[in-house]
């Protein structure tokens, strides 16, 4: 069940009135994720405005319960969706709002308990924003009030769920794995990024964050020099269905390794997260979303390589004698 605005019928008489009530701001305070299966308590702000003689109305509407927000999400941040809702409780002070025709009304830090174990959020481009309405209390008649811009949404995306990580790094450049130290290092590298069976799949316009970075562990370790890859937009965009993967080639990143010395890795790791504005989210209790491979200081191979001289000299110089 959805409606527009609050009631369509109310939207359609709207222009007969000169009372209004208009939502001049709605913002979301916490929390940043949303996904189906769960229920979050939801935490928000919002600031209305009474004109015309709304004022009076709504205060004579009741002694002690005049106000009843809504709080929805909506696949397009026009139509809310009542399969996916909650109502807001108010304090007795916050139903008893002294209104003044004209003034703005700010509260802040309003609750509602989403429920959306069952809703289907799928691939993260069904519900793609939230919405507060704020209606007259259930039996109580704000006669004449305009309530047609009483309602606003604000991007606010239920996520698809997706175990995703790095299956697969293969280090092209230096071909030898040779990570050299003291300076800049340049690396090239591919990735696969695998996406379980029996999660959601990947979609959008802005999918991945992809580091890379040197560690002393091959798991659990600590970053060292870790760097965000730039990627192309071919790549941002890739879609990973459930039970698939991708590769992603000619990756490539500088380290920057001045005050790094060789006790400090022996490994080198990549890693992929959901990008800020991705329409999906890691589970709640995730897999690993990281590989790493067995890489060579530089400065090792140097010594090594000095030693062997150094003996081949000696060597020589017995011989010689």
């Amino acid at each position: 069940m959805a409606f527009t605005r609050f009631i369509i019928l109310v939207a359609l008489i709207a222009a007969s009135y000169a009372q209004f009530l208009e939502l001049d701001s709605f913002n979301i305070d916490s929390p940043s994720v949303i996904y189906d299966g769960e229920v979050f308590d939801v935490q928000f702000d919002v600031t209305f405005t009474p004109t015309g003689g709304a004022a009076s109305i709504i205060t004579n509407s009741h002694g002690s319960t005049r106000f009843m927000p809504v709080f929805t999400l909506s696949e397009d941040g026009e139509t809310l969706d009542l399969d996916a809702y909650s109502t807001v409780e108010l304090t007795s002070a916050q139903q008893t709002t002294a209104l003044t025709d004209d003034d703005s009304v700010t509260w802040s830090n309003l609750e509602a308990s989403l429920n959306l174990t069952d809703i289907e959020c799928g691939d993260g481009s069904v519900y793609q924003y939230a919405c507060v309405s704020i209606m007259a209390y259930t039996g109580v008649t704000w006669s004449g009030v305009d309530t047609s811009n009483s309602s606003m949404c604000s991007s606010f995306v239920c996520k698809a769920v997706a175990d995703v990580a790095i299956s697969a790094l293969t280090i092209t450049n230096p071909d030898d794995s040779v990570i050299g130290i003291g300076g800049g290092q340049a690396v090239d590298f591919d990735i696969t990024i695998s996406n379980p069976s029996g999660g959601d799949n990947v979609v959008g316009s802005d999918n991945w964050i992809v580091k890379f970075y040197l560690s002393d562990e091959e798991t659990g370790g600590t970053e060292v020099a870790s760097e965000t890859i730039s990627l192309s937009s071919s790549q941002e965009t890739a879609d990973i269905n459930a039970g698939s993967t991708s590769t992603f080639s000619d990756l490539a990143v500088t380290l920057t390794l001045d005050d790094v010395t060789c006790d400090d890795f022996a490994y080198a790791c990549s890693s992929v997260e959901p990008a800020s504005a991705a329409y999906w989210t890691r589970p709640a209790s995730p897999s690993d979303n990281y590989v790493c491979v067995s890489v060579t200081c530089g400065a090792a191979a140097i010594k090594t390589s000095l030693m062997v001289m150094l003996l081949t000299v000696i060597v020589s110089l017995l011989f010689n004698h």
